[in-house]
């Protein structure tokens, strides 16, 4: 009967999909294997996944063999995209990466001579996914559903739906690529964005990329320190720092420490996290020189693997900021989802991970805060409420809650550097943070937060800290002519060891917009103003 034929085609469909969604996941847990750390398990896989049996579900009605074939192909040619990316780069393709395929092809190229032959696994994997593809869909062509016109369009607005949502976006934030999703989501996400926002500039007046010489790294003679901390603040601005003369007690234990810090203020890399934090770490001066990101020769978690230290990026914020810089450059990952499950919700969680770190070995650790991002009080445990500010009207309840946080990093940072004085071996601790952030005051024109584009959300704190054994170094991290994130990054860097040669210097550093390729506008700025 015709209807028994329906229902078992049908059932077959079912199974079919289902089993080459399976085969959607295969390229990125082969991969795995050899890059343990290029996929995080996740639950979103799983949503992923019935996404995949979905599409699946729609690619396989479509009757006409050669357009079916062409469709799987590309969600493959998908895959392939990010796996081969990661071969050389050990990261994950970044949207403003696929423009510079037309506007500094050349220099990618010769940023690829010579190393193809790391990048068999996955040419390997492609070919065989074709491969088994053709075979599967070949074979299966008289015992699954068909459709002549719908399955095609219906895939045409899924490969469409993407762009059209980037297109009514600001921010690429949901679209940047993560550790706990596809191969084939990333690259998917990555095109969206880049049809949507990126390729519409080339054709336009931006098509023209400024072109920069490249950066180098030399060795230089210095005694490294045995331990390295960096601490990455969140929307902490020195100007609400007691330390640095504001008028309330906000940080009174960094006060106590005043003779043990050094410690002036600078500028921001840029005035939200998605930008500042990857800039800061990969030491990228130029807003629009995107080949720094894309050679990754500067990267301190790189050149912290280099000097011989074990590496941590233990971070209170999602693993995307700078997920996709890390790649296999560390060697402990922890972010805001493991500390949650373990129902650690605030910064101290970062003090307890440094509390149990061997000593004895030679250790770069970042830790990246969360505390003092809005809302405040909700980063801010209750021990810390000062500053009244429930129930007052919106501008005290911002400022007052704010203050609260400062003094919730003030007891942190005090603990950091009591944990630092205790090591028998030189230990170093830089602090910073991504941006400051605008309390509404009349200097900031009355605005509240950050990702603006101005200098009242950039001002942030460069301090250091080196214990009894690290003193000898002081001379070297004089702070008096820093002024800026990537200066500050640059003494990061010769703590380990290394000099970074960049030929573009002129005396003149930037503040990035809320576009990590410097295309929403940027400050420049040759000295500090007023705090």
């Amino acid at each position: 009967m015709k209807w028994l034929s329906i229902v078992k085609k049908t059932v077959l469909h079912t199974l079919l999909s289902l089993s080459l969604a399976l085969l959607f996941f295969l390229p990125d847990l082969l991969f795995k294997l050899a890059h343990h750390e290029y996929l995080i398990w996740n639950i979103k896989l799983y949503k992923e996944f019935a996404a995949f049996f979905v599409l699946n579900f729609i690619l396989l009605s479509i009757a006409n063999f050669k357009i079916k074939y062409f469709f799987y192909a590309l969600f493959m040619l998908f895959a392939f995209s990010e796996l081969l990316h990661y071969s050389f780069f050990h990261s994950l393709i970044m949207p403003y990466e696929v423009p510079m395929l037309f506007s500094q092809s050349e220099e990618m190229l010769d940023t690829l001579q010579g190393v193809w032959g790391y990048m068999i696994l996955p040419v390997v994997i492609f070919a065989v996914m074709l491969l088994l593809l053709y075979f599967i869909l070949k074979r299966s062509q008289t015992v699954i559903l068909k459709g002549r016109y719908i399955p095609v369009i219906l895939t045409l607005l899924v490969l469409s739906a993407g762009s059209i949502v980037a297109s009514k976006r600001e921010s690429p934030y949901v679209f940047l690529p993560k550790v706990e999703s596809s191969a084939i989501k990333n690259m998917y996400n990555v095109l969206s964005w880049t049809t949507a926002k990126e390729l519409p500039k080339l054709m336009g007046k931006k098509r023209e990329l400024p072109h920069y010489k490249p950066y180098t790294v030399h060795d230089i003679a210095i005694e490294k320190p045995h331990t390295i901390i960096v601490v990455m603040g969140e929307s902490l601005g020195a100007r609400y720092m007691s330390l640095y003369g504001f008028d309330k007690p906000t940080t009174p234990k960094l006060e106590q420490d005043r003779d043990l810090l050094l410690h002036t203020w600078g500028y921001s890399a840029g005035v939200n996290t998605d930008v500042s934090v990857p800039t800061f770490f990969m030491l990228k001066r130029e807003p629009r020189n995107n080949m720094v990101f894309l050679k990754g020769e500067t990267n301190l978690f790189a050149l912290a693997k280099q000097a011989g230290y074990k590496t941590h990026y233990i971070t209170m914020q999602k693993l995307t900021i700078l997920g996709g810089f890390l790649g296999s450059n560390v060697d402990v990952v922890l972010s805001k989802k493991d500390f949650n499950a373990q129902h650690k919700f605030y910064d101290e969680a970062l003090v307890e991970y440094l509390k149990g770190v061997d000593f004895s070995k030679k250790n770069f650790i970042v830790l990246h805060q969360r505390n003092s991002h809005s809302p405040y009080d909700k980063q801010t445990p209750r021990a810390f409420y000062k500053f009244p500010f429930e129930g007052k009207p919106y501008k005290t309840y911002m400022q007052n809650s704010y203050y609260n946080s400062l003094l919730y990093t003030d007891t942190l940072y005090d603990k950091i550097i009591q944990i630092a004085k205790k090591q028998d071996d030189s230990t170093i601790v830089f602090f910073t943070s991504d941006h400051s952030e605008m309390l509404g005051n009349k200097d900031e024109e009355g605005r509240f937060g950050h990702s603006f584009l101005g200098f009242a959300d950039a001002k942030v704190p460069l301090m250091i800290y080196l214990n009894k054994k690290a003193l000898p170094l002081k001379s070297s991290f004089d702070l008096k002519d820093i002024f800026s994130h990537y200066q500050f990054g640059k003494l990061i860097a010769k703590s380990l060891g290394k000099e970074i040669i960049n030929p573009n210097e002129n005396g003149q550093y930037f503040i990035n917009g809320v576009d990590i390729s410097g295309t929403q506008g940027y400050l420049t700025y040759t000295k500090r103003g007023a705090l």
